[in-house]
Order: C-alpha cells, then structure tokens, then sequence
C-alpha cells in the first residue's frame, strides 16, 4: 500500500498500543525504516503514550493489587524453584567456579523483580488507560447523538420557516381573495376561511370552528363545477392552522361533509357542515 493508505489505516495506533499482530508490525517497521517522518511520530506517539500514562495514573483498585501480586508471586515461586534447580546443577559443574555460579543467581534474581515490577506497572497503567479511553469514547457518542439530535431540530426549523414563508407570501398576495365557509344546520357555529388564488394551483383552508368528528368519521373537501362536486381530498382535523388543499379551476363553492372514515367517492349532501361561495 501506499504511504498515504498506510497513515490512514490505523496501523501505527495499534503498533504503538502493542495490538498490532506480529505481520503489521513488521508492515510498520518496514515503513518506518522508509520514512523517517513516521518513525518521528512512532517515537513522539510513544512519548505521548508514557506522559499520558504517568500524568493520569491512580492507584488501582485492590482487588485488582491483590490479585496481581498474588499471580506474581506464584511466577516467581515457579521461577524461584526452577532457578535453584539450574543453580544447583550450575554450582556442582566442577567447570564453573564459584563466584559465577552466585553472581548468576543474583542476576537471575534481580530479573525476576524488575520482571514482577515491569508487570505491575504495565497491568495498572493499562488498566487506568483503558478506563479513561473507555469513558472518553463515551462522551464521545455522547456528544455525537446530540449533535445529530440539533442538526434534526435544525433541519425541521428550517423546512417550518420556509413553509411560513411561503404561506406569508401567499396571504400577503394581492391577487390572494378570503373565501367564507359557514356552517349549515348540522353544525350551525362552523365557520372557516379558504385563501384563493386563481394564478396558483393551491390554496388553503383554515378551519376556526368544527365539531370534532367520531373515530369512525372524517371530514372531506368538495369544490363545485357546474354542479359537479369534485372530491378536493380528505382533512385533517386541525383548528386554526392552514391546511393546503388544491385549487380547482372555476369551482362555484367550497363545501366540507362528515364521511365514513377513510372518505368518499361521492359526497353525502345530507351532511354537509359547511359551505362557501367561491
């Protein structure tokens, strides 16, 4: 791969965390003995790594203490029985004078503590790294929902502005003439006002007054041509929001029945809640 890929695999974050499987880190060594821009940054990530590490570090909960050192001290008993039996065989080599079959213990003891120490160090710094990133992914997702939550918000105030928009310049339009619909003797108190332009194909309807319809019934629009009623569509039962409907060409009148849930194909003149002449 190239070097721009390579940077942008995410190879050199798991080489430097220790994750990287034996095959990339010899891809990485590779590279770095290529670039010396990416051996810099392998050092300075690593520099970064340990100042972090020791910059945030806590003491570890004791459960996790007392349990490492309880493994530690089985290793070093392991290694402790191992290494008397090497020293034993060491010291009865009539080849291998005394004082370097001690100064082998001791250099065999000394490792096995600076091991026991390496080990404590790295499980508690990895354990309170791995805590931090952890909780920092968190935020992280955190932080990201709300983000898209306000840029949802964001996108549905800017659609209702622009819908505002344009019903304001609708109603302000001088051509824009107020159509009256008044109740009939079903529903004597209904009253609603259509916003007619005759240059454009729509229109709207703000109902102000009207029985609320069963669960079983809806209202529906009728426009009529010639004495011909044609079906204009279903309403949604909202009070005094403006609801666009279509505009039909030389309608007579507007009129609204109470129809069986889901509408009509021809409207039920007997219920007829409201009318106006356009």
């Amino acid at each position: 791969m190239d070097k721009e890929k390579f940077l942008s695999s995410g190879l050199i974050d798991l080489y430097v965390l220790g994750l990287a499987s034996e095959e990339d880190a010899e891809i990485v060594n590779q590279y770095a003995e290529a670039y010396p821009d990416i051996k810099s940054m392998i050092t300075s990530l690593n520099v970064s790594l340990e100042q972090y590490a020791r910059a945030n570090s806590v003491d570890p909960p004791p459960a996790l203490r007392e349990k490492t050192f309880g493994e530690l001290d089985q290793i070093i008993a392991n290694n402790s029985i191992g290494s008397k039996k090497r020293d034993e065989e060491y010291s009865n080599n009539p080849n291998v004078p005394k004082a370097a079959s001690e100064s082998r213990s001791s250099v065999s003891n000394l490792g096995i503590g600076v091991g026991a120490l390496l080990i404590i160090g790295l499980s508690f710094g990895m354990f309170h790294f791995n805590n931090k990133y952890d909780k920092s992914l968190l935020q992280v997702s955190e932080l990201n929902n709300q983000l898209a939550e306000c840029e949802e918000n964001a996108a549905i105030i800017d659609n209702n502005n622009q819908i505002f928009a344009a019903q304001n310049e609708f109603l302000r339009n001088e051509r824009t003439v107020h159509i009256q619909l008044n109740g009939t003797p079903n529903a004597p108190n209904a009253f609603a006002v259509a916003y007619w332009n005759e240059e454009e194909e729509y229109a709207y309807l703000n109902i102000l007054d009207l029985p609320q319809p069963n669960a079983d019934k809806q209202y529906q629009l009728w426009a009529d041509v010639e004495g011909e009623m044609i079906n204009m569509g279903i309403l949604d039962y909202e009070k005094e929001k403006l609801i666009k409907i279509p505009r039909i060409a030389h309608a007579e009148s507007l009129n609204v029945t109470l129809e069986n849930l889901g509408g009509a194909e021809a409207p039920n003149v007997s219920q007829i809640f409201m009318s106006g002449k356009v």
